[in-house]
């Protein structure tokens, strides 16, 4: 069985389902064979079985689908997967997606699919996170073979704690500024902004401490006193 090279995501996510099963064990060889590789010998027959993760417009697993003695494993228990692992995800790929005309898959396949993570440090400036969700949205948020339009980034369980950036940008979208302005600008006026506050902080309880100016007295008191 091919489980994806040592270090991998494919190999890690191979691991968590075979020892879940208690399929490591035993007489089974995992080989640490790459994804094109995998295919290849899976067509041949040199292997029984292969983990595949790809992203997805990958059409790794049309072409693993495809093959003569070939077909998608269809996870009937996924539902209890998907509960016991909440990083992954069910998906249900239709009959003849693939292949109308030759009927590729030839019957539904229950899959299950791990999540891709954006991680970033604590450290990251507020302005640069927003930018990268931004990006994120514009790439991912297309539909596919696996993704409906929009469903994709979206704040996902995946291990990690969500930023406080991320929580308002799935709430609130694109901050106000950055709708409407380059992110140049937008950071730029963000910044002055945070500047700007502490002086008015300071100015405006000096502005009470003045004397109001009515009809102008203020002038005439201050001749006064400069006489004397």
């Amino acid at each position: 069985m091919a489980v994806g090279a040592p270090e991998s995501g494919t190999r890690a996510l191979a691991a968590t389902v075979l020892g879940a099963n208690g399929a490591d064990q035993g007489g089974t060889e995992l080989l640490p064979l790459e994804r094109e590789a995998a295919i290849e010998q899976l067509k041949r027959g040199e292997i029984d079985a292969a983990f595949l993760v790809a992203p997805r417009r990958v059409s790794s697993h049309q072409e693993a689908g495809g093959g003569a003695g070939v077909r998608l494993l269809s996870f009937a228990r996924a539902d209890a997967y998907v509960r016991r692992y909440p990083y992954l995800s069910k998906l249900v790929l239709p009959r003849g997606v693939f292949d109308l005309a030759a009927d590729v898959p030839e019957r539904d396949a229950v899959l299950l699919a791990p999540t891709q993570n954006l991680v970033a440090r604590d450290a990251l400036h507020p302005a640069l996170a927003y930018l990268l969700l931004r990006t994120a949205s514009e790439v991912h948020a297309s539909a596919g073979m696996l993704a409906r339009a929009g469903e994709f980034p979206a704040p996902r369980e995946a291990g990690f704690p969500l930023s406080s950036v991320a929580r308002r940008y799935y709430q609130a979208g694109v901050p106000f500024l950055q709708r409407y302005l380059p992110f140049w600008a937008a950071n730029l006026v963000d910044r002055l902004w945070v500047m700007l506050v502490p002086i008015i902080a300071v100015v405006v309880p000096l502005g009470r401490i003045v004397p109001p100016c009515i009809g102008g007295g203020c002038a005439r008191a201050c001749s006064a006193g400069t006489r004397v």
